[in-house]
């Protein structure tokens, strides 16, 4: 059978297939699971009819892999632009181990000390003004390096952005390291109502561990916490837009990263993202805690508890309580679900340029931030030109240039996959394949884990879990 986009797996209870074509699964005999792991061929038993009936193991849907926004691509880029992030300057203080810029061998860019120009900024913002009529809000971010390495061009991008955007819902953000605030800074972003994103990586010991100033002779960590506490005792309302990123080391033990909050209590009013540190553009890789693993993948499954409403771990997982966000998406396809269109693809970014518009301190757009600055296909136009319509189109629809079986991959549905990743461009096929292999990794997981809550929520293994008690 050519159609591959079902997927068998277990719990301890029972044995499903998941069909991402009609987005379903559906209980089955130990038996047809055996049958199906090794063969993949339908037998003319009573329950594959059944399953027939309802839909599973149907004909692919999809007639060709392509974005459905594709044909309207043009139309957004010239009227629906509502994101800009200028990258104000290369430079920074710090030296992150982890960071894209202090990598030696790093493909994607490199520490330098090059600012943008206020001409550059300046054409940008009308930039954004001309191709954004359609669009209720307008959002400046900044980005670097280290943005506030350039303060000046902020403090006089953001005059000139109140002065254009007038009748327009105005946002402002950035992330910064926390380490060159001071009182100017901090009354202009109180003033314009900044969100704004401080990295603080766990523990003093954990975070000085990966984040350290260029000239390696003081504290990050005393910094930040001394510009936390600050902000929170003098800036209220810019303490509440305040959020933490967490970039936590899997070499490191998980309670290193509860400890900061139980030795900073006022911390635990501040929103939280935490991610995982990407070693695959590092000099060199993670050592894995197995202590981290295990937390990390309870917590994880809290949170799915947490989503389906069944149990409430209150401020124990504060630390995680952004990712609830993204546990929503992970799960979305399994709770919501749509019929396929005629015309789908599984990956690819956001729409280029709408979504988000980044510009580079040459002047280069990108889809956003994360591009490479060093892979000529990840353009997709320039300042003095505009949008490359060709190349925007080609990065929508990456999916289909790299193909590696899209049709047959009942990770169809969560695939996260992103030109982003292409280190290499267009060509880069072997990543593609290596990102293809853990996507469906996760959504087998993803799978068992979704089973696992619904038998919880059942009864089926003796107790409800909305009866547990904490």
């Amino acid at each position: 059978m050519d159609n591959k986009m079902w997927h068998v797996y277990k719990t301890r209870k029972h044995a499903y297939v998941y069909d991402a074509n009609i987005n379903q699964s559906n209980v089955i005999s130990d038996e047809l699971f055996d049958e199906l792991s090794k063969t993949g061929v339908l037998n003319d038993s009573e329950e594959v009819r059944n399953l027939l009936e309802q839909g599973f193991f149907d004909e692919i849907k999809i007639e060709k892999l392509e974005q459905p926004l594709t044909e309207y691509l043009e139309v957004l880029q010239d009227r629906h632009l509502n994101h800009l992030i200028l990258q104000v300057t290369q430079n920074c203080n710090l030296r992150c181990a982890y960071c894209p810029y202090s990598q030696e061998n790093n493909l994607n860019r490199k520490h330098a000390n090059i600012n943008m120009p206020w001409e550059m900024a300046k054409k940008s913002i009308d930039f954004l003004h001309a191709h954004s009529v359609d669009s209720e809000r307008a959002e400046l971010s900044f980005y670097g390096g280290e943005p506030l390495c350039n303060f000046d061009l902020i403090k006089k991008s953001v005059e000139y952005f109140e002065q254009v955007f007038i009748g327009k819902n105005k946002l402002y953000s950035m992330t910064i390291n926390g380490t060159l605030l001071d009182d100017e800074i901090l009354r202009f972003l109180d003033n314009y109502d900044f969100r704004i994103m401080i990295s603080l990586d766990g523990s003093k010991e954990t975070n000085d561990k990966n984040r350290k100033y260029a000239d390696l002779q003081r504290s990050v960590f005393d910094t930040v916490i001394r510009q936390l506490e600050h902000i929170k005792d003098n800036y209220p309302k810019l303490f509440e837009n305040l959020m933490l990123n967490i970039v936590m080391d899997p070499s490191e033990n998980f309670d290193d990263y509860l400890k900061l909050f139980k030795d900073y209590e006022f911390l635990n009013k501040v929103s939280i993202k935490t991610t995982d540190i990407d070693d695959s553009r590092a000099d060199h890789k993670n050592i894995i805690n197995d202590d981290f693993l295990a937390k990390r993948t309870y917590f994880a499954f809290l949170n799915l508890s947490r989503i389906l409403h069944v149990m409430d771990y209150g401020d124990a997982l504060h630390l995680f309580d952004e990712d609830l966000k993204n546990e929503m998406i992970n799960y979305s396809p399994l709770i919501k679900g749509k019929p396929f269109a005629e015309r789908e693809l599984p990956s690819g970014p956001c729409i280029p340029g709408v979504n988000k518009l980044f510009v580079s301190v040459k002047g280069d757009f990108y889809a956003c931030e994360k591009f490479s600055e060093n892979v000529d296909d990840a353009i997709i136009g320039n300042i003095e030109k505009g949008f490359d319509l060709e190349k925007s189109e080609k990065i929508f629809n990456c999916a289909a240039y790299i193909d590696t079986n899209c049709l047959k991959c009942f990770a169809f549905r969560d695939c996260s996959a992103c030109f982003v990743n292409a280190q290499q461009g267009f060509k880069d096929i072997e990543n593609k394949k290596r990102r293809c292999y853990q996507i469906r990794s996760n959504w087998h997981s993803n799978l068992i884990n979704k089973a696992f809550l619904d038998e919880l929520i059942n009864g089926e293994y003796g107790v409800r879990l909305g009866e547990i008690k904490r």
